[in-house]
């Protein structure tokens, strides 16, 4: 497999093609994914996008959870955009990609079974191109003595991916089921 093209973002991404009140209503994680979404442009029409994330945006699951608990009912608008697939769902509405899209939980900051999907998504001739997007969103404070201090630091990664062309090949350790986004991070700075 190949990487045609790369992209990182990370909290402070700036989305100047989109309104200010676009901008507002988007949550950290989403405006990460959508910065990295947009450096990848052009995608095909035919591409496959798949979003990996251990814990998804846990700031917007957290409010969900606190009005709940304080309100005893969950607002419609608000539940729409804490679930897990909310990032990558705003991003193909906001940059107007009719792209199927596939949500990953990975555990533990394991995303070789993501790369492994999409070599085998690639493999089996279901598109000649994917995009890998795999993003981690700010802790909240309320869960940050509780976190790891290397999962404080928020990002997102993307990855537009062929079987064959021109580019770089993705290393066979990436595919590993103990293959973490630390090591992802460290691959793409050496």
């Amino acid at each position: 497999m190949t990487i045609i093209q790369s992209a990182r973002s990370g909290s402070k991404t700036e989305l100047d093609f989109l309104t200010p009140r676009q901008k507002r209503r988007l949550d950290p994680t989403s405006r990460m994914v959508l910065g990295v979404l947009h450096a990848l442009l052009p995608i095909e029409e035919d591409a496959l996008l798949f979003y990996a994330s251990t814990s998804g945006a846990q700031d917007l699951q957290l409010a969900l959870q606190s009005q709940f608990h304080q309100e005893g009912e969950i607002h419609p608008a608000t539940f729409s955009v804490s679930v897990f697939n909310g990032p990558i769902g705003q991003a193909t509405v906001l940059l107007h990609l009719p792209l199927p899209y596939t949500a990953l939980s990975v555990s533990d900051h394991k995303v070789g079974p993501a790369f492994t999907l999409a070599r085998s998504t690639l493999m089996a001739g279901r598109a000649k191109t994917v995009v890998l997007l795999i993003a981690e969103g700010p802790v909240p404070d309320l869960y940050k003595p509780l976190a790891p201090e290397e999962d404080l630091e928020p990002f997102a990664l993307g990855f537009k991916l062929a079987l064959d062309g021109e580019g770089r090949r993705v290393p066979e350790v990436w595919y590993g089921q103990d293959f973490t986004e630390d090591d992802l991070l460290e691959a793409m700075q050496a």
